[in-house]
């Protein structure tokens, strides 16, 4: 994807609402970002833009790789095909053997288990399976005890939580974050013609996909970015997941980028260094014209500019649906949802 370079988009826009780029305020500086935000939303929505449609292997949880992890914790044991629960804090353990047995400290998740009553009088064994009804949840013995020990002592016992078959809009191990939902397969649809489209379900959780297999593929258009930001500083600032910078923090050009995990900066994770915890924020190019002439016709309005502002409107719009007819009369590129495009130009005659 051809993107857009962020210094060169506020350049435009200020150029556009008669600023210039080197005199530019704070206060408008920071209103141009704000009118970049809305209506990049707005051009982001407007069609299946090629560049922000994808279709990705996606599971419930993360893959499992060799680490030490804490009691409780879910994963994709990719050796036997299978999720899994962690039983036991500090657990190195595999979740499975060469021969697909499950691990002692683990427990195969499932959307509903059907375990014994807990008999206090009974002597368990390691890989016993329990319910316990004192606060109705299910437990697997991970480490021997004797008889009167009870599932919630979790030096021997884990619990064993119901399933949630869902998939997050956002999975910390997946670099693209998910908007809008199209469609669920089984298989990739590119590559595979016996791909089968599955039944979901959308919550504030993710995409619920309760008969589903353990891969799905799922067909979106990538979530809009965020553009609020802050420069970026070295000076052991603590940033959070998500949080947005300008880097350089000062001079041409820049870029904004996004936190991808939280961490204290340093001159050794900026965000252009090589494994640095940090996502640039790509914005494809032919949304220039758009967000430049729209956020200067609303920058504009602001300054009660009415006649300037109804120009820039005017040439926003047109910048919209030439990139429309390209897109649907040019490239041949259907879309299946309406178009509708947002007008908030008012103008007052005299």
């Amino acid at each position: 994807m051809r993107a857009l370079v962020w210094t060169d988009l506020l350049k435009a826009g200020a150029h556009f609402a008669q600023r210039l780029y080197d005199e530019l305020s704070t206060q408008d500086e920071a209103l141009l970002v704000s009118f970049f935000n809305s209506r990049l939303r707005t051009i982001w929505n407007a069609t299946h833009w090629p560049d922000l449609m994808y279709c990705e292997k996606r599971y419930y949880r993360e893959v499992y790789a060799s680490a030490t992890v804490a009691a409780a914790a879910e994963f994709y044991d990719r050796n036997a095909e299978r999720y899994v629960i962690s039983l036991k804090a500090s657990n190195a353990q595999e979740p499975s053997d060469s021969a697909d047995a499950i691990g002692t400290f683990w427990a195969e998740l499932k959307t509903s288990y059907d375990f014994n009553d807990y008999a206090a009088a009974t002597d368990y064994a390691v890989g016993d399976q329990v319910y316990y009804y004192v606060n109705d949840k299910n437990y697997q013995m991970h480490t021997n005890a004797g008889a009167g020990t009870v599932p919630t002592n979790a030096s021997y016992w884990g619990e064993v939580k119901d399933f949630d078959k869902v998939i997050g809009y956002e999975q910390s191990w997946e670099s693209n974050k998910m908007g809008t939902v199209y469609e669920a397969f089984d298989r990739h649809p590119k590559y595979n013609k016996y791909a089968t489209s599955l039944n979901f379900e959308l919550s504030s959780s993710g995409i619920q996909v309760l008969q589903g297999p353990n891969v799905v593929y799922v067909r979106f258009r990538k979530r809009v970015p965020i553009l609020e930001h802050t420069a970026h500083s070295t000076a052991s600032v603590a940033y959070a997941l998500g949080d947005v910078v300008r880097f350089p923090a000062t001079g041409n050009p820049a870029e904004l980028y996004e936190a991808s995990s939280a961490h204290t900066s340093s001159g050794s994770n900026e965000p252009t260094d090589g494994g640095a915890p940090w996502t640039k924020i790509s914005i494809p190019f032919q949304f220039r014209d758009f967000l430049a002439h729209g956020a200067a016709s609303d920058l504009l309005q602001a300054d009660e500019k009415e006649p300037l502002a109804g120009i820039e409107e005017q040439r926003a719009q047109s910048a919209i649906m030439d990139e429309l007819r390209i897109l649907e009369s040019e490239q041949q590129q259907g879309t299946s949802m309406p178009v509708e495009v947002h007008t908030s130009y008012r103008q007052t005659g005299n």
